[in-house]
C-alpha cells in the first residue's frame, strides 16, 4: 500500500511496519519492532500521548495532522489515523495506525498562498481614477493553480492623462510573475517622464531583453489618454487587438508593433484614437479569444459581435458581461488565464484629433 502501515500492542509498542513506512522513514524492520511507537514522532510531539488515550479512552483519531520523524532527524508531514484492534472479549489487544505522507499538498497549498498573494499585488489598481470610469476582471485557467501572467494597470500621469496598460507574460510561475512585475513597474516608471507610448516600450524592451531566459516574452498594449480631448496615443506590441465599442458600432485597433523582450534594439510605433463621450474602450488578454469549446476558438470576431450586441452597458460592467458569455460558449472551462479591462470618459469634451482605426 502506498500509505504507511504500523501495527502496535496494547502497550503502543511496534509489532509490524510496511515497506512504505521504511521507505519513508529510513529504518530497518529489526530497527523498529519492540520499540516504543514514540520512536516515529518528534521528541516533543504529542502524538504518542493522544494514541495512547485513543487505546484506553475508546478515543477517535482520525486524519490528525502531525509529523513523522525519520531516523535521520528529518520530518515528515502526514495525516495520521488510529484503528483500535480487539479480541472477542471486546478488550483493545492493539491498533492500527496509518499515515499519509502530505509533503506535496503542504507545497500545493504554499504554492498556491504564493500565486495568489503574488497576482493579487500584480493585479492591483487604484479604486478610482478622476475623469475615468472603468471596470477590470481576471480569473486563473481552471485546470492550472499556477501564478499567470496576465496583468493590467491605470494611473494617473501629469497635465490630465492616465497611463493604460494590460499585458501577457509568455509561461507561468514565479519566473513569469517576476517578469510580469518588471514589465508592469518599468512601464509604470517610464510613463510618467515621457509622452510617448512607443519611446516606453522601447526603453521597457530593452530592459526586459537583458532579464529574460531566450524563448520568454511579453505582449501588451500600453496607451496615455488625455481626459479632456479622449486623445489615446498608443502602442500595441503584439498584444490581441484594442477595442473601441461606440454607439453605432466596434472599431478594432490592430497591433502596430512586435513583442516585448525577444531581441535588443527593437523599435515601436505611436498610434492614435479617440474615445468620444459613451465610447468605452475594451482590453483583454489571449485567455478570451482562444477560449475553446471543443476545437472551436471564441475568436476576435465572436467577441466583436457580442460586444456590438450589448446596447445599454458600462465600463464598469463590460468585463462581467464579456466573461460571462466566454464562459457560456467553453461550458465553463478556460484553458488559460483571462484578464479584461474597460474604461470610459466621464467628461469628455469632443475632440478635433481623428480616431485612427483598421
Amino acid at each position: 500500500m502506498t500509505d504507511s502501515l504500523v501495527l502496535i500492542d496494547a502497550e503502543t509498542d511496534v509489532i509490524a511496519a510496511n515497506r512504505t513506512t521504511l521507505d519513508l522513514l529510513g529504518y530497518r524492520e529489526d530497527e523498529l519492532l519492540g520499540k516504543p511507537v514514540r520512536i516515529l514522532f518528534k521528541e516533543d510531539e504529542k502524538t504518542p500521548h493522544l494514541l495512547q488515550t485513543s487505546l484506553t479512552e475508546n478515543m477517535e483519531l482520525k486524519s490528525y495532522r502531525t509529523e513523522y520523524r525519520k531516523k535521520s532527524g528529518d520530518t515528515v508531514p502526514v495525516l495520521f489515523s488510529v484503528s483500535d484492534v480487539r479480541d472477542k472479549r471486546g478488550k483493545v489487544v492493539g491498533a492500527i495506525t496509518i499515515a499519509s505522507d502530505i509533503t506535496g499538498l503542504i507545497k500545493a497549498e504554499e504554492a498556491r498562498r504564493i500565486s495568489d498573494f503574488l497576482q493579487n499585488f500584480l493585479l492591483n489598481i487604484p479604486g478610482r481614477i478622476e475623469g475615468i470610469e472603468f471596470g477590470h476582471l481576471y480569473r486563473s485557467a481552471t485546470e492550472t493553480t499556477s501564478i499567470g501572467g496576465d496583468f493590467f494597470d491605470i494611473f494617473d500621469l501629469k497635465h490630465g492623462r492616465a497611463g493604460i496598460i494590460i499585458g501577457d507574460v509568455s509561461g507561468k510561475g514565479l519566473k513569469a510573475a517576476t517578469l510580469t512585475s518588471l514589465a508592469r513597474n518599468t512601464i509604470k516608471a517610464y510613463a510618467y517622464e515621457d509622452i510617448s507610448p512607443a519611446s516606453v516600450m522601447i526603453k521597457t524592451n530593452d530592459a526586459v531583453e537583458r532579464t529574460v531566459s531566450p524563448g520568454n516574452f511579453i505582449t501588451v498594449f500600453f496607451g496615455i489618454i488625455d481626459k479632456e480631448s479622449g486623445l489615446l496615443t498608443y502602442c500595441n506590441a503584439g498584444h490581441p487587438p484594442a477595442l473601441i465599442k461606440s454607439r453605432d458600432n466596434v472599431l478594432r485597433l490592430a497591433a502596430n508593433s512586435t513583442i516585448i523582450g525577444a531581441f535588443p534594439g527593437l523599435t515601436y510605433a505611436d498610434d492614435t484614437a479617440v474615445i468620444r463621450e459613451g465610447d468605452i474602450l475594451l482590453l483583454y488578454t489571449d485567455g478570451i479569444i482562444e477560449a475553446r469549446h471543443d476545437s472551436v476558438l471564441f475568436g476576435e470576431e465572436r467577441l466583436m459581435k457580442f460586444v456590438d450586441g450589448l446596447k445599454s452597458v458600462t465600463a464598469e460592467e463590460l468585463p462581467q458581461s464579456v466573461f460571462d458569455e466566454v464562459m457560456r460558449f467553453t461550458n465553463g472551462k478556460l484553458l488559460d488565464d483571462a484578464a479584461l479591462l474597460a474604461l470610459s470618459l466621464s467628461i469628455n469634451s469632443e475632440p478635433g484629433n481623428r480616431r485612427k482605426d483598421d
